[in-house]
C-alpha cells in the first residue's frame, strides 16, 4: 500500500519541488537585486550629503568674509551721533484732547475711558468731512 501511494504522490511531489526550487531562485535573485538596489540608493544618498557638505562648506566660507565686511560696516554707522527731537518738532506734533485717557486705557488693556462721552461727538470743524457723512448716513 505505501508503494502504490507513493506513486500515486510522486506527480505532486515533483510539482513542489519544482516549485520550491523556482521559489528558491527567485528568493535568491529578488535579495541579490534588492540588495543592489539599496546599496546604489545608499551611495547615491552619501554622495549627495558629501556634495551639499562640500557645498555648505564654500558657502560657510563666503558668508565669514560678508559678515566680517558687514561688521566693519555697522561699526562704522555705529558712530554715528543720534538724531534728536528738536523744541519745534514737539510744538508741531499736537495731540487731540483725551489722548493721554485712550493712551492710559490702552496699556491698561482695557476698554473704560475709552472714545466715549466728549470724544464720541466730535467737533464737525475739526473732523474732516464728518457733517457730509453725518447727513449722507441720515438721507439713507
Amino acid at each position: 500500500m505505501p508503494a502504490a501511494l507513493l506513486v500515486r504522490l510522486a506527480p505532486y511531489g515533483a510539482i513542489v519541488l519544482v516549485a520550491l526550487a523556482l521559489f528558491g531562485y527567485g528568493y535568491a535573485r529578488g535579495h541579490a537585486a534588492a540588495t543592489a538596489h539599496w546599496e546604489a540608493v545608499d551611495a547615491k544618498r552619501e554622495r549627495v550629503a558629501l556634495e551639499a557638505t562640500q557645498r555648505m562648506e564654500r558657502r560657510g566660507a563666503e558668508e565669514v568674509v560678508r559678515y566680517v565686511t558687514k561688521t566693519k560696516v555697522i561699526h562704522e554707522q555705529i558712530h554715528a551721533p543720534p538724531l534728536a527731537v528738536t523744541l519745534d518738532d514737539d510744538k508741531r506734533c499736537a495731540l487731540p484732547p483725551g489722548f493721554d485717557r485712550v493712551w492710559n486705557a490702552t496699556n491698561r488693556a482695557s476698554t473704560a475711558g475709552t472714545a466715549g462721552g466728549a470724544d464720541a461727538a466730535a467737533d464737525p470743524a475739526v473732523v474732516p468731512g464728518a457733517a457730509t457723512r453725518r447727513r449722507n448716513a441720515a438721507a439713507e
